[in-house]
């Protein structure tokens, strides 16, 4: 009996060399608690995050909602400290949950709309511009993080760029996709991905466009990183020496744009 509805969510595993399998599937009455963030979690499972609540996945793909001892508002997991303790935003508060202990580790001045955590712990919050970058380091005091670098043929600082999407990497910092500030004038059609690394040196990686790629982009073409006429994906990730850009933010925005695999930042 196929005991599936389409309307479940599913999680998808994706290996370095793009194999693509089942990991977990969120029945619908569980739905309203999954949708706004997922980590990773040491034991190879996930924190997912949405409405009020946290479940739980773990390594054999089966979902538990997770009692806590803080009621969140809307619980968003952006990453895990090396010491196994997740970080989640909530509207304008960023915590840690260890076990069932939730503990309150900042408050931001300004909204928070995308974070990440390093592989070193660092958590990195941005709110509506790269200006707004905050970082919490292991044991340190929070600090605004100054930026240095440019965008190859344009004159846009970097403090106007938005991060749409962050991940980690594996040599600590992060990767972004960003547009110019949607608040300080026309976006135009120009996306990036960005290497941001803990010293605040960034180094664009590839340019592309924010929406309706050119028709030549196909799966196993390749582009200039730097003057490529593909959308850019919504999503980022480090796999090995490559940055992955793929996705949508739903499946209201139309079909996917191809996939496109960037040669990671190299000091």
């Amino acid at each position: 009996m196929n005991t599936e509805d389409p309307s479940d969510i599913t999680v998808l595993r994706i290996t370095p060399n793009g194999n693509v399998s089942q990991f977990a599937r969120i029945k619908p009455t569980d739905q309203k608690r999954v949708g706004s963030g997922m980590a990773t979690t040491p034991d190879r499972g996930l924190i997912m995050g949405g409405g009020t609540g946290l479940i739980q996945v773990n390594r054999r793909g089966i979902a538990t909602h997770l009692n806590t001892t803080h009621h969140f508002e809307s619980p968003n997991p952006i990453g895990v400290r090396p010491d196994g303790s997740v970080i989640i935003l909530d509207r304008d508060q960023t915590w840690s949950l260890k076990g069932s202990k939730v503990t309150k580790l900042y408050t931001s001045p300004n909204s928070v709309t995308a974070g990440i955590v390093d592989a070193k712990g660092t958590v990195y919050l941005q709110g509506d511009t790269f200006a707004d970058m905050h970082v919490l380091a292991i044991g340190k005091n929070p600090r605004a993080l100054t930026l240095r670098g440019n965008i190859p043929g344009s004159k846009v600082p970097l403090s106007n760029l938005t991060a749409l999407t962050m991940a980690a990497a594996h040599d600590g910092g992060l990767y972004a996709k960003t547009v110019k500030d949607p608040s300080k004038g026309p976006s135009g059609p120009s996306a990036y991905v960005m290497h941001l690394a803990p010293s605040g040196d960034v180094v664009v990686i590839a340019k592309g466009t924010l929406e309706n790629g050119h028709a030549s982009c196909k799966a196993g073409k390749m582009f200039p990183a730097l003057n490529a006429p593909c959308q850019i994906p919504w999503f980022v990730v480090q796999s090995g020496d490559q940055v992955l850009a793929m996705g949508n933010p739903s499946t209201l925005t139309g079909p996917p744009a191809p996939a496109l695999s960037i040669r990671a930042y190299e000091k």
